[in-house]
């Protein structure tokens, strides 16, 4: 039925209500977050790459590019925030969902010691650096479902994951 199919896309922040005021305000926020890195790339002479047409089309037609960079990036945002954040607002409150929701994308990553461990790297190292990997998405998860739960919007924190920079060196 279509008012449940609505809702169902509404809950998951897959809408179009509110739509701008919900990319701009998070967008700034998020550039002041990034502020220092987006100076230092620029002292490097880095930060050209970024909007370079040349880098864009060269990425683009790269197969494992688009699927690190887009189709990751949106397939987890929906999985991981969208639902993950949508089904345990329905357990918890809303403050507790901020802090619980982003655990299980950022635990996700250890199974990256494995693809390391083969590759060569010493089990401590590998455990370390998924560990870290493990700690920042989980703190820049915190801040993405505060700012989906505030908003009710996706889009935002696909777009945000898409950009990173360093991506286009990939």
């Amino acid at each position: 039925d279509g008012a449940s199919t609505k809702l169902t896309l509404d809950t998951m922040g897959l809408k179009t209500s509110g739509l701008l005021s919900s990319i701009i305000l998070p967008s700034v926020l998020t550039l002041l977050l990034y502020f220092g890195s987006f100076v230092l790339m620029y002292i490097e002479g880095s930060l050209w790459h970024f909007i370079s047409i040349q880098q864009w089309s060269s990425a683009m037609g790269n197969l494992r590019w688009i699927r690190n960079s887009i189709v990751a990036p949106i397939t987890e945002e929906i999985a991981f925030r969208s639902c993950s954040a949508a089904l345990v607002l329905q357990c918890f409150d809303w403050k507790s969902t901020v802090f619980i929701a982003p655990l299980f994308f950022s635990l996700s990553h250890f199974h990256h010691v494995l693809d390391q461990t083969k590759q060569g790297a010493l089990m401590k190292h590998a455990i370390l650096g998924c560990a870290f990997q493990a700690v920042y998405t989980y703190l820049f998860g915190i801040y993405a479902t505060f700012l989906f739960l505030r908003t009710g919007l996706t889009l935002f924190h696909v777009l945000a994951r898409i950009s990173h920079f360093d991506r286009l060196q990939n």
